[in-house]
């Protein structure tokens, strides 16, 4: 009997220490379990595919539901095999972002691709709806990047502070080199081969001094005039740098004065100035300042124009060029709605070509024109994405004067192309961060 009662308390002892062990443990993981217990898969949504080139294109995600989780990744996949794209193909990859942006880079040309976004947590994978874009198809009139070498002339430095932003470019009938620094606030005269001859400029409001210099132009005895965009005037010099004159408005008013322009083109054959302001309208004066008319006006219809930030009057951004052709025609690069327009001298709508996008003869962020009037062609400068953004390909694409694409240059090498001028040989020289870069494209 007592060895009975022994076992039975022996037993009782066992069942309770298994219990508190459960207890403890049970006690140690219920939080994590739980935790985890409490994730449920997720799910997002696939945005559909823009900015396409040949080798790249952009693509959004939205995560619509975490699943309960604090602990996530997302990203963006793709495949030319329809139904394939998974997290195993090509794939980014971000974290903590309830919308996220990808760029799919070394794509091959005219080839279909099929994305989706994907969502991951303790749970597991979700994918997003399935996408499909087709690669830009390279072309005969497309220069891409394994012959741009064949088409570069030389390179030569403006500054070497990026801060300085290099901004306008101009070239005068002995050959002469003019650029402008928008925040380097200085002029300077190079030799056609990039040696320095002289500068000026220096912040400030008085004569000679600028506040935001932007744009450029040289007239046909050589004189330079420059948008000094934040003292609301163009200022006149000397190719040497003295002052001549000025004229403007201090204040907003839609009369006449350039108020704020940031562009400006001078038509040498007969004498007479084109500047937009920030009222997007294009005025025109006599080589002294004196108005003569205008026209224009914000808007996307034709004859209309959207030059730079109209959230924010102060600050346009990089502006479209202008230029004239031998017959005095006026040619406007209207970036904010991806096209050229093109005018009689006084003002009436001639004609337009572009549209958004990276195909050829499209525009996504244009900024520079230029046209070789000895034959008769045109030259837009282009980026297919935000300027120095590392998926960015900088594009010069020529046509005739009436908007004809005629051949396009491609350089991918996460360089912005800016405004341009063409050399009295027909060569194209084009601001690209602190340099000059000169192509032949004839």
């Amino acid at each position: 009997m007592k060895y009975f009662s022994q076992m039975k308390s022996t037993k009782l002892l066992f069942i309770c220490s298994i219990a508190v062990s459960l207890l403890i443990f049970g006690s140690s993981c219920s939080k994590e379990d739980m935790d985890k217990n409490n994730v449920t898969l997720g799910s997002v949504t696939t945005a559909d595919v823009t900015d396409i080139t040949s080798t790249s294109a952009y693509c959004r995600g939205t995560i619509t539901n975490f699943g309960g989780s604090s602990s996530y990744t997302s990203g963006i996949c793709w495949s030319p095999i329809m139904g394939a794209a998974s997290i195993s193909d090509n794939h980014t990859t971000t974290t903590n972002e309830s919308t996220f942006d990808a760029v799919m880079t070394g794509l091959t040309a005219n080839t279909t691709y099929y994305v989706k976004a994907y969502f991951t947590n303790e749970a597991g994978a979700v994918y997003g709806n399935e996408k499909t874009f087709t690669t830009i198809a390279l072309d005969t009139n497309v220069i891409d990047t394994t012959t741009i070498d064949k088409n570069l002339v030389r390179t030569w430095k403006i500054t070497t502070n990026g801060f300085n932003a290099p901004w306008g470019i101009a070239i005068d009938k002995d050959g002469n080199v003019y650029t402008s620094e928008l925040f380097g606030l200085k002029i300077s005269k190079f030799t056609y081969d990039g040696t320095l001859i002289t500068n000026w400029g220096v912040p400030g409001i008085d004569n000679g001094q600028f506040n935001h210099l932007k744009q450029i132009a040289v007239d046909i005895n050589n004189n330079v005039y420059a948008c000094d965009v934040h003292n609301q005037r163009v200022q006149k010099f000397t190719s040497s740098g003295n002052y001549i004159t000025q004229w403007g408005n201090p204040v907003a008013v839609i009369g006449e004065g350039a108020w704020g322009a940031g562009t400006i083109a001078v038509d040498n054959a007969n004498g007479w100035v084109y500047t937009v302001d920030q009222f997007n309208r294009v005025q025109k004066f006599d080589t002294s300042g004196n108005y003569i008319t205008q026209w224009g006006g914000t808007g996307s219809e034709n004859g209309q124009l959207i030059l730079g930030n109209q959230a924010n009057p102060t600050d346009q951004g990089p502006e479209g060029q202008m230029a004239i052709d031998a017959a005095g025609n006026v040619y406007v690069v209207d970036n904010m709605n991806f096209r050229v327009q093109k005018f009689t001298s006084t003002g009436t709508y001639l004609t337009k070509w572009g549209s958004q996008g990276n195909g050829e003869g499209q525009f996504n962020y244009p900024q520079g024109i230029a046209i070789d009037n000895v034959n008769g062609v045109i030259y837009v400068s282009d980026n297919s994405s935000n300027y120095n953004a590392s998926n960015n390909i900088a594009r010069i694409t020529k046509f005739d004067l009436s908007g004809n694409l005629i051949k396009q240059l491609r350089y991918v090498n996460h360089q912005s192309f800016g405004t341009l001028a063409v050399s009295s040989e027909g060569n194209v020289l084009v601001i690209a961060g602190g340099s000059v870069i000169e192509y032949n494209l004839r």
